[in-house]
């Protein structure tokens, strides 16, 4: 309800200043109110572009160029261990493919891991993640740090999970600029710049939304349909957090057919850390593309988290979903698997037996052993 009135004040005030929304359209609305007659026209641009764009395929890899100590901190329990211990260089894989609201996204790249003394070290990793208009979901076939246990969780919310992550976004927001669902912040929060700035030779108009602690900024072309040239997250003082440059197959054409995109991150509001440069091996538009590869069903093993009603589960061979009871998450994977809810494990029934056994005659024994050195002390003392 806190969200509702303000928004009818707001609907009222543009229907008294600006006249009926039927009349003029919500584009033209928003320039009018933010005094800017380009702001409609790439509105307009962008919703065009998403409409002739019923489906997307895309497959890209990246060269990561990392610098000495930039993942510092990032491994809990190794916090001040210095990483990596000099600058590396990585490349991973992406696939993304889009169908109006409806995303699938497959990620192979690497984690970091620490297995007892060894030194931190890049582990490959795999993980998945897709919407299908209703509830997102993500899944790694093997999780670190999870006893390689396969992990999913069905997210609370009603959007694509992955929209504002950095590997993902350049490659969506490039035919869903206008679209709420993948954007970082709402339409209605953009305020258009009236200075121009020139990225790479062209003079591009600035969008610019502002957060409590940053600054973001989308950097347009008016000459090529207000295709993205470049994309800005800033800290509230000016300083790059991260950008991001698009590359297109020609920089004079309206041609939103990406061939890669560079992103470069920062620390301390100036220290260059990561460069990651993508390069497009697949671009595909308007395919055929079957809706069942948006909907993310478990395998057998996996262990999901319900995250909207606050359960867990683990799939069973048969495809059923065993209930994990917070009691139960100390059991191992084969004995969820392969017991009902709510009931122990004859196998760690057993184990839990002959142990409490064993510790009980174990310390009898001690004791008895402890009394009579103790008497033969006392005697040979007497």
């Amino acid at each position: 309800m806190r969200f509702l009135v303000p928004r009818v004040i707001e609907a009222c005030f543009l229907f008294v200043l600006l006249g009926p929304i039927e009349a003029r359209g919500e584009d033209d609305l928003l320039a009018k109110l933010h005094g800017s007659d380009w702001y409609g026209d790439c509105l307009k641009a962008w919703r065009a572009r998403e409409k002739a764009t019923e489906t997307l395929r895309i497959e890209w890899t990246e060269t990561r160029t990392i610098k000495k100590g930039a993942e510092t901190g990032r491994l809990p329990g190794f916090e001040n261990e210095v990483f990596p211990s000099e600058d590396q260089t990585v490349t991973c894989n992406y696939l993304l493919t889009l169908k109006r609201d409806k995303v699938f996204f497959r990620s192979l790249d690497f984690d970091i891991a620490k297995e007892k003394d060894t030194a931190i070290r890049r582990i490959p990793r795999e993980f998945q993640s897709a919407y299908d208009g209703r509830e997102p979901r993500t899944y790694f076939p093997i999780r670190q740090g999870a006893k390689g246990i396969p992990q999913g969780t069905i997210i609370a919310g009603d959007r694509f999970d992955e929209y504002n992550v950095t590997t993902v976004f350049p490659a969506l927001i490039n035919v869903r600029a206008a679209n709420e669902k993948f954007l970082l912040s709402e339409m209605t929060r953009f305020r258009p710049l009236r200075e121009p700035v020139e990225v790479r030779g062209a003079s591009c108009r600035v969008l610019e939304v502002k957060g409590d602690t940053w600054v973001r900024r989308y950097l347009v072309n008016p000459a090529a349909a207000f295709r993205i040239e470049r994309f800005e997250d800033l800290y509230l003082n000016g300083k790059t957090i991260y950008n991001i440059d698009f590359f297109y197959p020609n920089q004079q054409m309206a041609n939103f057919s990406l061939i890669g995109w560079s992103t470069t991150f920062f620390r301390g509001h100036s220290e260059f850390v990561e460069n990651t440069r993508a390069v497009v091996d697949r671009y595909e538009v308007n395919s055929s593309i079957d809706d069942a590869i948006f909907t993310l069903k478990f395998p057998p093993g996996t262990y999901v988290n319900d995250q909207r009603i606050g359960r867990e589960f683990i799939i069973r061979s048969d495809g059923q979903e065993r209930t994990v009871l917070p009691r139960e998450r100390r059991y191992s994977h084969d004995e969820l698997m392969n017991s009902e809810t709510g009931k122990v494990p004859k196998t760690r029934a057993r184990f839990s037996f002959v142990s409490t056994f064993a510790v009980i005659l174990f310390a009898n024994g001690l004791l008895a052993a402890i009394s009579v050195l103790l008497y033969r002390r006392f005697r040979g003392t007497a």
